[in-house]
Order: C-alpha cells, then sequence, then structure tokens
C-alpha cells in the first residue's frame, strides 16, 4: 500500500524529514540533485535516527558517528576509518519511494506496485500546507466530505457550490465553484498513530486565472485550521463557521463506532 507522506514542495533538495507509516519510522530525504529516498529511520550502527542526520551530496550521514549511506542504503564512509570499505552487508532497510502530482509517496512493501489516483489530465496542483490531525482519517474524510473551502482570497464561507469529486483511502478531491471561479482541492490522507491523521493540502489553479496565488494559499491555510479545531472539539458548541457543517462529525460518528 502507498502512502503520501509529504508534500513535494516540503523536501528541498538535501532535505531531511521524518515520517510514520503505521507503527513504522521512516526517514525521507533529497539528495542534493533532488532525488527522493525512504528508509527506515534507523542506523545500522548505533540505532541513532537518521532523520537527525544530514546530506552529502547523493549520500545520507547519520548525526551521531557521521556513518555515510549510499542511494542503495549501504554504508559508503565511516569517518573514523576512512581507509575502509565498509562491507556491503551494513545496510539501512530501504523502502519504495515515488513522487507523483506534488506529492511523496512511500511504500514499505518491497513488490507493491505504484498505482497512484489520478483525477484527469488537467490536474496540476499547487502545494498549501500539511497539518497533523488529533483525528482518525475517517473522521477526517468525512469532515472534508463537500466541505465548502475558500475559492478565492475575498471569499465568504456559505457561497458558492462544492461538489466530491473523487475519495479512496488515500485522498478526497473537491471542486468548488463561487464568483465565476472554479478551484479543485486535494487533500491527502495519512494514518499517524493513536488514531490521528496527517493532511497533506494542495489547490488547483483555475485555468482562467492561472496560479491559486499566496493569498489564496494563507487563507486555505487558515481554513484547515478551523477544520482541525472542530474534528479535535467535535462536542463544543461554536457559533462560528465550520467547513462542512455547523459541527465537524465526532469520531464515534464518522467510524460507526
Amino acid at each position: 500500500m502507498w502512502v503520501p507522506v509529504a508534500l513535494s514542495s516540503g523536501l528541498e533538495p538535501g532535505g531531511v524529514m521524518r515520517a510514520v507509516i503505521g507503527d513504522t519510522d521512516v526517514v525521507v530525504w533529497r539528495t542534493s540533485s533532488g532525488r527522493a529516498n525512504a528508509w527506515n529511520n534507523r542506523c545500522p550502527h548505533r540505532g541513532m535516527r537518521l532523520s537527525f542526520g544530514f546530506v552529502r551530496g547523493d549520500r545520507l550521514a547519520c548525526l551521531y558517528h557521521g556513518w555515510q549511506y549510499g542511494e542503495d542504503a549501504v554504508c559508503r564512509y565511516i569517518p573514523a576509518h576512512p581507509d575502509l570499505e565498509p562491507p556491503e552487508s551494513i545496510a539501512a532497510t530501504a523502502y519504495q519511494v515515488a513522487e507523483r502530482d506534488g506529492l511523496i509517496w512511500v511504500s514499505l512493501a518491497e513488490s507493491d506496485a505504484p498505482d497512484f489516483p489520478t483525477y484527469g489530465p488537467t490536474y496540476s496542483a499547487a502545494p498549501v500546507r500539511s497539518l497533523a490531525i488529533d483525528a482518525d482519517v475517517d473522521a477526517v474524510r468525512a469532515a472534508l466530505d463537500g466541505a465548502a473551502f475558500p475559492i478565492s482570497e475575498d471569499w465568504t464561507p456559505g457561497t458558492g457550490t462544492v461538489v466530491t469529486v473523487a475519495s479512496d483511502e488515500a485522498m478526497i478531491v473537491l471542486e468548488g465553484r463561487a464568483e465565476g471561479r472554479t478551484r479543485t482541492l486535494v487533500a491527502a490522507l495519512q494514518p499517524l498513530p493513536d488514531d490521528a491523521t496527517m493532511l497533506h493540502l494542495m489547490i488547483d489553479g483555475d485555468p482562467s486565472d492561472g496560479d491559486p496565488g499566496a493569498a489564496l494559499k494563507k487563507r486555505l491555510s487558515r481554513w484547515s485550521e478551523r477544520l482541525r479545531w472542530f474534528l479535535e472539539n467535535p462536542d463544543t458548541p461554536s457559533t462560528s463557521w465550520a467547513p462542512a457543517r455547523a459541527q465537524a462529525p465526532s469520531r464515534t460518528q464518522a467510524t460507526g463506532g
């Protein structure tokens, strides 16, 4: 199973980040030339988290003792023994990684062929942000289903129409129309431990006016924080606007428990 772990824009060349897939701790990093890699987040030497490490060209170095691992996850250099050629057996556990439509996907299974959702040849979304929500994937998906989202920087809650055009295990896609504009909101869902979710948001540009722009992205970022508030406080009354309804569903309601 392929899991969206980050926005592509969130991991720059030479960048290192931590991700969690189920119970597996993962390090995701880019070479200086821009290739993404994903490994088990544990240095084979002393067990230090490799996500604390740093990139040197096409290698990831552990912060603890500086051991360097190539893109094949095999140790290639030990600073304390610079003339030693490390044995091939010293290697991190590598996972499959792929990028598509602005997202970094990781699969822990060796034979899991890439099979990502597609939503038409015109799909080209700009990144908004990623944020962690203390609610499970089912609750987040239920709150997003048909949710009214900002279509322009001066959008007023309650205006326009929104329909869910696609929804699957890893992603939900909304199409909103208001004030003569059409936008597509792409929400990738990454399950986290303890029934939490990492939400990765992107917004598709309206062909009539191009890139969504910084102002709309800022508005969407604030909207997503409000979405999180409703999901994390399902039983708290509020007179403010909710992303979809007066109140987001509770975790029990969303899961049918």
